[in-house]
């Protein structure tokens, strides 16, 4: 329980295994949630004082289970889409990071907005790929493609941690290459030439700042700042 909120798992089966004779320890965890069957298994390869390897995978986790745990009000919408992620982190013998790569795929589901004026989206794929830029000390986010109901998002960007662990982590996500289609009568077509999102994420999923959002096309544009839940001296919306 966190934030005053609670789930429910049923058939829970966790698996540790750590041989003596190997250099692999693994873990195996499967529960049964309110949107079915997950699973997460992690091993990490390698011995004290020396290069190790972690390898790290969860199948159909449902995005709500975890989200929900975020400040009450911060995330303004709602959705059952499973995610699966696969992930291989190399670390110095030392523990600093030398190498992250990743890749996240969603199945179909639709993201329901807490305004009713907004009408929900329909999701049929996410797939998105993500590294880490040890030079730059960020996640650098390859690509992330959302399509659904004649619908195409393609994101890129960066994710960086802070140096102090109050501070906040910041990000910036771009596209220049979308279109939606408004799920009306009018079944229309809207194009978007480019986007950029910059903000920061406050220690604990607290509260986040969008410094920035631009959103530009033939037939819209957005330009907005804005705070969700509890940042700094702001809280609300």
């Amino acid at each position: 329980m966190r934030r005053n909120r609670s789930i429910t798992y049923s058939d829970l089966a966790v698996n540790f295994t750590r041989p003596q004779e190997d250099h692999e320890t693994r873990l195996v965890a499967s529960a049964r949630g309110p949107h079915g069957t997950w699973s997460v298994t992690a091993a990490v390869i390698g011995v004290q004082g020396q290069n190790k390897r972690l390898r790290f995978a969860t199948k159909d986790l449902a995005v709500s289970e975890f989200l929900g745990f975020a400040e009450p009000g911060l995330i303004p919408v709602h959705t059952d889409m499973p995610i699966s992620l696969e992930l291989t982190a190399d670390f110095a013998a030392d523990n600093a990071v030398m190498a992250i790569d990743g890749q996240i795929t969603g199945g179909r589901a639709q993201i329901e907005f807490e305004g009713k004026a907004i009408k929900p989206l329909r999701i049929d794929e996410l797939q998105g790929a993500f590294s880490w830029d040890r030079e730059r000390h960020l996640v650098a986010l390859r690509h992330l493609d959302i399509a659904g109901g004649g619908s195409h998002l393609r994101l890129t960007g960066t994710v960086t941690p802070p140096n102090d662990i109050r501070a906040p982590w910041n990000f910036r996500l771009s596209s220049n290459d979308s279109s939606l289609r408004e799920e009306s009568a009018r079944n229309h077509q809207i194009e978007i030439d480019n986007i950029v999102v910059a903000g920061r994420i406050a220690q604990g999923f607290g509260g986040i700042s969008i410094d920035e959002m631009n959103v530009s096309g033939p037939e819209v544009g957005i330009t907005m700042a804005a705070v969700v839940g509890k940042f700094g001296e702001q809280d609300g919306f």
